[in-house]
């Protein structure tokens, strides 16, 4: 892994010295040694350098991101002599000092505190401080980065769906709902989650997507694909196993059904639905090695059918601004651009090893999710940016609001946020979700609603 992905990159592993620094007088940190010896606990004091548990630096605080605020939690660790609490923060981005978050100490019985007007996509780093009578001591610093987006990653592992916070610290579970899931949209005019979930026989979850009220089935067999359309107000939802592709209401209602078990073995990979007129669907058959890309207007019930050397088209990335779509091809080990009249270019032969996902960036080009590689192409499928070392890449999103790349890691149950732009390699955020994390999605100014 290049020096650029090291977990030693990440914010949270560069606290800088003055938020780690402990305060604690040496009478008083000597006081407690002995006290702790004496009774038998011998090194039991967390501040204590030589405690083997902490270093002197005890853990002890939470900084979850929000819309323009953190919210800082932190535990009293079992000491009874507290006299109450500062905080301190600092923008290590922005300006290298730091200042005091509470002009007046927090009560002894504090465990909790809102920082609040703060901006969007700024680092902050806080560190709590404890107050006793002779002296005070510090928690380890945490890190956070406030931001708009309510994203959503889908696992068929056993976890189903869970929330993130804007910079992928942390995950909250959505109940038990999806046990299977493979895919994910998002109505973004609507704030609500659209979750293709295998289990139980097939089952679309929808809810809103700040996780304010429950997440309720619609039913859809072997459902494995979902994509939603601004447009026509409806969904379009892939059945691999059963062969087909329906389009419905968000309530649930059957509007049309493409059968495509008349091409044996060829199953739908993907779907994306832009309006009445056109729905990209991909097609396989992995055993074999050959695919086919089809769009088809759900109105009209016309098909057709794009001619490209097709082996196993796995993703796709509309294009409504200039009526095309994106093809990550996995079999061929190439990316496609299919225009609105259905003429193809495609990538440079050895450009990818093996793509998995495709996102467009709003921009007029589109990320890859490749073997070791994220790769950014334009609609002549040539590359225009390339990051290395992202080995097992899976689920890709991106933000068009700020040009963040969310990434999928599921061997290692993490999820990567990188910046955009000129310097779309840089880490912002790295954080670990339960399962293996496959989908991914984004209500990207959710959370200033």
């Amino acid at each position: 892994m290049s020096r650029g992905w090291r977990r030693a990159s990440l914010e949270a592993g560069r606290i800088g010295a003055p938020l780690g620094r402990r305060l604690l007088p040496p009478a008083l940190l000597a006081g407690l040694m002995l006290l702790s010896a004496c009774s038998g606990r011998e090194r039991a004091n967390p501040f204590d350098p030589l405690n083997p548990d902490t270093g002197g630096e005890p853990h002890g605080t939470r900084a979850q991101a929000g819309c323009g605020r953190v919210e800082l939690r932190w535990g009293g660790l079992g000491m009874a002599d507290i006299e109450g609490f500062r905080l301190w923060r600092r923008a290590p981005e922005e300006a290298p000092g730091e200042s005091l978050l509470t002009a007046e100490p927090l009560p002894a019985a504090s465990r909790a505190y809102a920082d609040e007007a703060l901006a969007n996509g700024t680092l902050y780093e806080y560190a709590v401080e404890f107050l006793f009578r002779d002296g005070s001591a510090r928690l380890r610093p945490v890190a956070a980065r406030p931001g708009a987006a309510l994203v959503w990653c889908g696992d068929p592992c056993g976890w189903g769906l869970q929330r993130l916070a804007p910079d992928a610290r942390h995950a909250e579970r959505a109940g038990d709902h999806g046990a299977i899931v493979f895919d994910l949209d998002i109505d973004l005019e609507g704030g609500r989650l659209f979750a293709a979930d295998l289990q139980d026989g097939g089952r679309i979850w929808t809810g809103p997507t700040d996780g304010g009220g429950p997440l309720v089935p619609l039913a859809a067999p072997g459902a494995t694909g979902v994509s939603w359309s601004r447009a026509a107000r409806a969904l379009a939802v892939a059945s691999f196993f059963e062969s087909r592709v329906a389009w419905m209401t968000d309530t649930g209602t059957l509007l049309r059904v493409l059968e495509t078990r008349a091409t044996p073995r060829l199953h739908p990979e993907a779907v994306a639905f832009r309006d009445s007129s056109c729905t990209w669907i991909a097609l396989a058959d992995s055993s074999k090695l050959r695919g086919r890309v089809l769009r088809v207007g759900f109105d009209s019930g016309r098909v057709d059918t794009v001619d490209a050397p097709f082996a196993r088209p796995v993703a796709l990335a509309d294009d409504p601004a200039a009526g095309g779509c994106w093809v990550a091809d996995r079999g061929g080990a190439i990316l496609y651009y299919v225009s609105a009249d259905l003429a193809v270019a495609s990538s440079e032969p050895g450009a990818l090893a093996r793509p998995v996902a495709a996102a467009p960036d709003g921009e007029g080009n589109c990320w890859v999710a490749d073997a070791g590689a994220l790769v950014r192409f334009d609609r002549a499928c040539v590359e225009g940016a390339r990051l290395e070392g992202v080995g097992g890449a899976h689920g890709l999103a991106v933000d068009p609001l700020t040009g963040q790349l969310w990434v999928t890691l599921p061997d290692r149950g993490e999820v990567l946020v990188l910046r955009g732009g000129d310097s779309p390699g840089d880490t912002l955020g790295l954080g670990a979700v339960a399962g293996c994390p496959v989908d991914i999605a984004g209500d990207w100014s959710g959370g200033c609603r």
